[in-house]
Order: structure tokens, then C-alpha cells, then sequence
């Protein structure tokens, strides 16, 4: 019997204690054996400058963009990192190994609904991702239309939807309706968080941390020697 790579990543794994501050709650899985990583992450490869993320062509697409990696390790891309700049701010809709020497068209969705206008001609790394109500929609809408027709698209409006009920359950505004602006005018309360779990993950091995608020799971990740090597994110229902 096949076993799954999840599955198998779990069996070598441990339980370490929980970590909570205010509704949020992370539980690290510390691997039995250390790892290194054959990749870079996004932010590492922009930083390196061995990755450019632009539009497609000059008139653009919004659930598309271009992506150039120039070196010769693989990069991985997270399902929901932001990236901020060109037309207008988009999010990926889905998690990417992407091959070192290699140009590819990555679907995307935007995250900024009242801009289409460029103020870059590359786009940047964000220190956010998508939160995870509209990361899960979004990704509920990705897996229907990859079932439907093969595409990686996802239902743009309800990307905007998420975003205006999450900014107006904040009370927040947006001259250009983008997601960038909600985290920034809540960056205090972010930090809160991130400065209550400095020491949250391991600096070796694999961890999964689950974030619940009022006993409702919204979200998982996988860490890999301190990396997020895959992110899942999910609300509860009922």
C-alpha cells in the first residue's frame, strides 16, 4: 500500500507542547531527524536576485503573471503569499516548486480591487499571506475549476468579497480596496502576536502549527527546517 508524503512526513515527527496567546493556539511537530532544504524561498530568491516576477506582456492579465528564476536551485512558491507592486497586488493560488533556470506563468489572484495602474515594473515579496478565511474560499474555488476545466483560476470576485467583509469587520478602509492595507493598519495587533511566539518554531526539523479561534480550526502549516514548505489554510464549518 502507497502511503501518502504527509503521512509519512507525521510517522517522523513528535508532539511538542502547545503554544497560545489570546485565541491563538500553535502546536509545533519537531522532526526525529534533521534536514536541509534544496530550495530557496520566495523572499530568499527576490532578495538574491535570482527571481523576477512581472506581468504577462504589457497589457497584463489579473489572474496570471510571469515569473523568471535565473538560478539554479528551485524556488518554492506558497499558496497565498502576497506580491505587491506592478498593475495591482495579487496572491498565489497555489503552492509551486518551481525549476532552477526556468520561466513559468503562474496563476494568481488579485488583492486589490480598486487599482489597475502600474507603479513597478516588478513586483515585490510581501511578510504577509493571504488570511486564512479567504485563502480557504480562494482555494475552494481553484480546486473546482481545475476539476471543472483544468484551470488554476479562482473566483475573482469572491477573492474581493472575502477582502471587503474582512476590512469592514475591522473597520478598515481602502482607497484601492487592497488586502495590504487591512494588515498594515492592524501591524500593532500583528505584531502582538509575533513577538508573544518568538521562539514558536524549531530551529531544525518539521513543524505544524493550527491556529484556532473560538475552538474553530482555520488553518495548518508544515514547516520543514524552518521553512513553510506547505500551507494549507482552511476555516470551519458550521
Amino acid at each position: 500500500m502507497n502511503t501518502s508524503p504527509v503521512a509519512t512526513a507525521l510517522n517522523a515527527v513528535d508532539l511538542a507542547a502547545a503554544h497560545a496567546f489570546r485565541n491563538l493556539t500553535m502546536f509545533p511537530l519537531i522532526a526525529k531527524g534533521e534536514r536541509t532544504p534544496d530550495y530557496l524561498t520566495l523572499d530568499e530568491a527576490m532578495a538574491g536576485g535570482t527571481v523576477r516576477i512581472t506581468e504577462v506582456g504589457q497589457a497584463g492579465t489579473v489572474p496570471e503573471l510571469s515569473l523568471r528564476n535565473d538560478g539554479l536551485t528551485r524556488v518554492l512558491l506558497l499558496d497565498g503569499e502576497e506580491l505587491l507592486g506592478a498593475k495591482q497586488n495579487r496572491v498565489l493560488n497555489l503552492t509551486i516548486l518551481v525549476p532552477p533556470v526556468s520561466d513559468l506563468v503562474i496563476p494568481v489572484s488579485c488583492v486589490e480591487s480598486g487599482r489597475w495602474r502600474r507603479v513597478s515594473r516588478d513586483f515585490s515579496s510581501s511578510p504577509r499571506t493571504h488570511f486564512a478565511e479567504g485563502r480557504a474560499a480562494k482555494m475552494r474555488t481553484v480546486t473546482e475549476s481545475m476539476h471543472r476545466e483544468g484551470s488554476r483560476h479562482s473566483d475573482q470576485g469572491q477573492v474581493w468579497g472575502a477582502i471587503a467583509a474582512k476590512a469592514s469587520s475591522l473597520g478598515t478602509d481602502s482607497e484601492t480596496g487592497a488586502m495590504a492595507d487591512v494588515f498594515e493598519r492592524h501591524a500593532d495587533r500583528v505584531a502582538d502576536f509575533v513577538n508573544a511566539l518568538p521562539s514558536m518554531f524549531p530551529s531544525t526539523g518539521v513543524g505544524m502549527d493550527m491556529r484556532l479561534s473560538s475552538e474553530r480550526l482555520n488553518g495548518a502549516a508544515l514547516i520543514v527546517d524552518n521553512q513553510t514548505v506547505h500551507l494549507s489554510a482552511f476555516a470551519a464549518q458550521g
